[in-house]
């Protein structure tokens, strides 16, 4: 504690029996003085400096911008998306090309996040996109990064997405990458599988079946190319060659169910990898043959009605800004086989969703740098909860308007997770950026729907609304995913081995972060028929369930079982869940064991492989996490949660905020990584909030100081 350490500095000034007696009093005190106000100065300062940032920061719409930061291959692939739709704009090619040079690593590759091993995909993406602006083969960073590609096994150790592009740029045969029939895509629902079996796969697969059978081919001139990269010649297949020099990806498509009845936990590890590895195998095995059947098919029985539907689903996936589900890597190749539709027919549909995915473009001291999605609906609602939590008052100003623009901007139109409910459901999810309307998802909807739990009042029909649109997206076992429901494996293949990450299965830290919403809501009038209770006591047990021997609970949306651990115990606290139960008390000893010396936590991303916690540099993002989940279910006067209060005062920026110094967001498990920029700042104020006592206590002397005038779409980091 700081108290005590400024106490103890000054003994010539009163006798050491009472400096002892207030230190220890000071040390045993639960975190705030009588009448809700914090005994700490310092914490008091950090939350009061964070709460005034959020205040100076917020736009006169009412919302936040918390740019999302992938890996140098996002910049890369936009780069490349626009040589081949030929509409290079100079300036963005420039600055693009100058935030790839700026992020690789030492060894001259990129890696997935700062400070990791180069990794093949962005290394090959960000060379041939640095190639296509122009550099020279004799460039230090080209020769660099050239070396780097051979070391890690070159081009046919390559995953589908830089094989696309490479082929569709005319530097690979188009048989290095899967064929689909655009007729997929008219198959009867009752037909399995069908394209909305595929889950996520379904926004990759129909534009890539569309530029497989036109042979969409636009080559680079030669000097922009990367064949110098063929250093001899390679028999392609499908299939990826395995690396020499790095371990091949063993592919853990559902490691979370338990399975195999209660085999011991090193069997059912050894079983779960051999499971895999014939699942790779035979979705691999099954994709080649598809492949095969599917240009003998074009080749026989032309049709191209069926190229038509093909373009029109993809159209009819536009969202309003032209994106499509609010992701780059679905709306990069939507764009690329729109464009060849006859005659420039669907010209329009390109130059909007142009327009979309130039709106994401973030500009910083490295350059431009392309979001993996738009993030504006997720930080609003994480900075409209703190500063409710805060105290601001209900009727201020930029609280109503962030709640009304919340309110706006919720889902009003049907998407393909309504072919996945049961009976007929209401529009009523949320989405990460300003315009998806077709792809929302549980996440970001409970989040919403957290911040709104105060303010319902000003919105209750969408909150309603959203609730219901929550109860009908439960996956059949109890747990919630991010944009479907009841996905599952289907003759023992599974798409995550070709695209991982697209296959959407239900989460243990979505399922916590529901039971936030549906926990406080049992047995209110939002849950007059009893369904708030049922879907709740589903997801517990769920919960129970998906726990792991030490206690710890995996982490999808966040890295990773320190994460996901935190997220369930506040689910439990939410869900009115006995916190002295033997299994909630062997979390909280585990998240305890786990602290590091600084007082931080923290998690390495080789957990995603090892399938176990693996120890980390300790973040503020991570720690804030945890803290809630220690706060929610064991208190605030723990010396664990001390440490970590006192590690977050340390690390505070001086503007107020708090960095994701780890890139702790994750999309793709051990494929993409993202760095979040306001969600820190919101999480390391909510905890030192929720030291401090009840949810709607005044804690901080707040003002209704006026916003920062600025404009919304000026991407620009603190």
């Amino acid at each position: 504690m700081t108290a005590p350490r400024v106490i103890m500095s000054r003994p010539n000034r009163r006798p050491i029996w009472c400096v002892t007696l207030i230190a220890v009093l000071v040390w045993i005190a639960p975190g705030r003085a009588s009448g809700g106000q914090p005994t700490d100065p310092a914490l008091a300062q950090a939350a009061k400096k964070g709460i005034e940032y959020l205040r100076a920061t917020q736009y006169p719409d009412g919302t936040w911008d918390g740019p999302i930061e992938g890996d140098a291959s996002l910049a890369g692939l936009h780069l490349l998306m626009m040589r081949y739709l030929r509409r290079v704009d100079p300036i963005v090619e420039s600055e693009l090309a100058r935030y790839i040079r700026s992020t690789r690593n030492e060894r001259g590759g990129w890696s997935l996040y700062p400070g990791a091993p180069s990794s093949l995909d962005p290394t090959v993406i960000c060379y041939a996109a640095l190639k296509a602006s122009g550099a020279s083969v004799d460039d230090p960073v080209i020769a660099g990064a050239r070396a780097e590609i051979a070391r890690l096994g070159g081009l046919a150790c390559t995953s589908v997405l830089p094989r696309v592009q490479l082929a569709l740029l005319g530097q690979i045969p188009l048989k290095a990458i899967p064929y689909v029939t655009p007729k997929f895509v008219s198959l009867p629902e009752w037909f399995h599988p069908n394209i909305y079996d595929l889950s996520l796969a379904r926004l990759a697969l129909v534009p890539l079946a569309l530029l497989g059978k036109l042979k969409a081919v636009r080559p680079l001139p030669p000097e922009r190319g990367v064949q110098e990269l063929i250093t001899s010649p390679i028999d392609w297949s499908l299939k990826p060659e395995t690396p020499p020099e790095i371990e091949q990806l063993i592919l853990q498509l559902d490691s979370r169910a338990k399975g195999f009845f209660h085999l011991p936990p090193r069997l059912v590890t050894w079983l779960n990898k051999m499971k895999d590895r014939l699942k790779t195998k035979v979705t691999w095995g099954a994709l080649g043959a598809v492949s095969a059947v599917s240009r003998v098919i074009d080749r026989l029985f032309p049709d191209p009605a069926a190229d038509r539907k093909a373009m029109e689903w993809i159209i009819a996936r536009q969202e309003r800004d032209g994106t499509v589900s609010g992701v780059f890597p679905a709306t990069m190749l939507s764009l690329m086989a729109l464009d060849n539709g006859a005659d420039g027919k669907y010209a329009a549909q390109v130059e909007k969703g142009l327009a979309g995915v130039n709106a994401w473009l973030v500009h910083d001291p490295r350059g431009y740098y392309q979001q993996y999605m738009m993030a504006r609906g997720l930080p609003t609602a994480y900075a409209l909860q703190t500063l409710l939590e805060a105290g601001v008052p209900k009727d201020d100003p930029g609280v109503v308007a962030a709640t009304n623009w919340l309110a706006d901007h919720q889902a009003k139109v049907p998407g393909d997770w309504q072919r996945r409910v049961e009976g007929t459901v209401e529009p009523g999810g949320w989405y990460f950026g300003v315009a998806a309307d077709q792809y929302p998802d549980v996440d970001c909807t409970v989040t919403v729907l957290q911040a709104l739990i105060p303010v319902r009042h000003l919105c209750d029909a969408a909150f309603r609304k959203g609730i219901n649109w929550v109860l009908a997206m439960e996956d059949r076992d109890g747990g919630w995913a991010a944009w479907d429901r009841n996905n599952r494996e289907r003759l023992f293949m599974s798409s995550e081995a070709v695209m991982p990450g697209v296959s959407d299965l239900r989460d243990e830290d979505i399922t916590a972060r529901t039971l936030f919403v549906l926990g406080p809501l049992m047995g209110t009038s939002y849950d007059s028929d009893g369904r708030i209770t049922r879907a709740t006591r589903r997801g517990i047990e769920f919960l129970w369930r998906t726990q792991k021997p030490d206690g710890s609970w995996y982490g999808h949306w966040a890295v990773n079982y320190g994460y996901g651990t935190a997220q369930a115990l506040q689910g439990f606290a939410r869900a009115k869940v006995d916190l002295k139960a033997p299994r909630v008390r062997k979390a909280i000893d585990w998240l305890n064991s786990v602290q590091n010396p600084d007082g931080g936590w923290g998690e390495s991303k080789e957990s995603y492989r090892t399938g176990k916690f693996e120890p980390g540099p300790s973040d503020p993002a991570l720690t804030s996490f945890v803290l809630q989940g220690l706060i929610a279910a064991d208190g605030s006067s723990t010396p664990a949660v001390k440490r970590g209060l006192d590690y977050l005062v340390r690390t505070q920026e001086p503007d107020g905020t708090w960095e994701d110094r780890v890139w702790a967001g994750v999309v793709i498990p051990r494929i993409a990584y993202v760095k979040y920029y306001l969600v820190p700042t919101c999480s390391s104020v909510i905890s030192i909030l929720r030291n401090w006592g009840a949810y709607e206590e005044t804690y901080l002397p707040i003002t209704r100081a006026s916003t920062r005038a600025r404009e919304p779409g000026k991407r620009q980091l603190r």
